[in-house]
């Protein structure tokens, strides 16, 4: 998985692949901000460089058509506050394994 900046305004970020990014204009692809994993278990892991807390919640919104969007803040994250009929998926607690 490659993770993609969020706009200034929604904060967050976008989730690709790279076959997606392929088919993309050029710029796209000196703008990736980490590579990712979904893991074993579906959890997708969030890397730590993105600046993402652990718990935070986010907002899946439709991207590009080439990335899935998850805004952090911002107008269409106030106005999904106000709709406590959307669904809420929680993240599963991260452990490490021993070394």
């Amino acid at each position: 998985m490659t993770f993609l900046p969020g706009s200034r305004r929604s904060g967050g970020f976008g989730l690709s692949t790279p076959r997606l990014l392929e088919q993309m204009a050029g710029p796209v692809r000196t703008r990736v901000l980490a590579r990712g994993r979904i893991a074993e278990n579906g959890q997708l892991v969030v890397p730590p460089e993105l600046g993402i807390p652990p718990g935070a919640r986010l907002l899946a919104v439709r991207g590009s058509g080439r990335a899935l969007g998850f805004a952090a803040q911002g107008p269409i994250y106030d106005e999904a506050l106000k709709h406590p009929g959307l669904e809420v998926y929680r993240s599963l607690p991260i452990t490490t394994s021993p070394s």
